[in-house]
């Protein structure tokens, strides 16, 4: 087992508006993803989201950046673990971010 730290970030994708979110429930935001990656590879990998967003067509809002911190490197995401979380979660996405924005429309 590997307990080395490393220095790291957090990207946050932001794909559209939880509608269960109220103010202190414990739900996110918004629905998207987080990501760990080492510290020294956050605009690559930031870029290589957005990429593979755009490849399976689904529609982002924003994206955040952590503070620096330490964590095990186990749980830092390469760029074939975040392109496999990508496409696993592609069709919900696409799917509930098309209904998200016909709420919206319909009021």
């Amino acid at each position: 087992m590997n307990n080395s730290f490393i220095n790291c970030r957090r990207i946050s994708v932001d794909c559209f508006p939880n509608k269960k979110y109220k103010e202190n429930n414990g739900e996110e935001k918004y629905v998207g993803f987080d990501f760990d990656v080492m510290e020294n590879e956050v605009l690559d990998i930031s870029n290589f989201v957005v990429s593979t967003l755009e490849l399976f067509n689904i529609p982002y809002i924003n994206m955040n950046y952590g503070d620096k911190r330490k964590i095990n490197i186990k749980y830092i995401l390469n760029k074939e673990k975040i392109f496999n979380a990508i496409k696993e979660n592609a069709e919900y996405l696409k799917t509930n971010s098309e209904k998200s924005k016909s709420l919206k429309r319909s009021k």
